[in-house]
């Protein structure tokens, strides 16, 4: 069953203008690798079983996939949307800012997004989420939404939203990569991910041919893309090469 709660939601907008704030304690995180080593060679699909009820910030219409999954084949690091030779129509790197990306809150959450230049793939500068889950019933996932909405709506039919996403620490989220359409927002999603612990893993979308979505969904009416983040505990992870082609 989807999710819709009424309690009302925090949100956390970071504009480019607080991309130097230390919010998160940066200067203490000793850098990580900033090339392709380490890269996740298989990402791994999650049933809905295994999936507790998510909380989404109803203002926003957020609506968490909790209904039941598609089980995928796991990757190659050849055949990644991530390394897909394709020109992107729109793409986020990330080289000094969070470049209009924002943070979404579940309830009970508390939760930052910093830019940072210590981490990347393949370069430097890097979006940084540190998430903190009150503490509540292992079974129920609670954590955030990465969106950036699109004004005006984009056509995103036949192209591939992806991201590398590197978990830092903590348990793996259930991390997915998702579509808002139309004036309903309508929910797809490329189904749930489970990250490797230091390395890069690859999480993507077919926008015509979600894992999941809800009837009236249009993919050539995408009024937000984003990267939904949920867990029991407290998470820290880096999201970098944000595109869709």
């Amino acid at each position: 069953m989807l999710c819709r709660p009424e309690a009302a939601t925090m949100i956390v907008a970071v504009s480019s203008a607080l991309a130097a704030c230390d919010w998160a304690n940066i200067d203490a995180i000793a850098p990580l690798p900033v090339s392709g080593d380490g890269i996740a060679d298989v990402t791994l699909p999650v049933t809905g079983e295994e999936i507790g009820e998510a909380s989404p910030p109803a203002d926003e219409s957020l609506d968490s996939a909790n209904s039941s999954e598609v089980e995928r084949d796991a990757f190659s690091t050849t055949s990644l949307p991530c390394t897909s030779n394709a020109v992107a129509v729109e793409q986020w790197t990330f080289d000094a800012t969070a470049q209009g990306w924002t943070l979404l809150l579940d309830t009970d959450v508390a939760a930052t997004l910093t830019w940072t230049g210590t981490t990347g793939n393949p370069a430097a500068g890097a979006l940084e989420v540190d998430t903190n889950p009150a503490p509540s019933d292992a079974a129920v996932l609670r954590g955030a939404w990465l969106v950036l909405d699109q004004t005006p709506p984009s056509d995103l039919s036949d192209r591939t939203l992806s991201a590398w996403v590197w978990l830092d620490s903590g348990p793996s989220p259930h991390l997915k990569a998702f579509a808002q359409t139309g004036t309903q927002w309508a929910w797809a999603d490329g189904g749930t991910f489970l990250l490797t612990p230091h390395a890069w893993t690859c999480v993507s979308l077919s926008a015509s041919a979600p894992a999941y979505n809800q009837a009236n969904y249009d993919p050539t009416d995408v009024i937000r893309i984003g990267f939904e983040m949920l867990g029991p505990a407290a998470f820290r992870v880096y999201v970098d090469s944000v595109r869709y082609d």
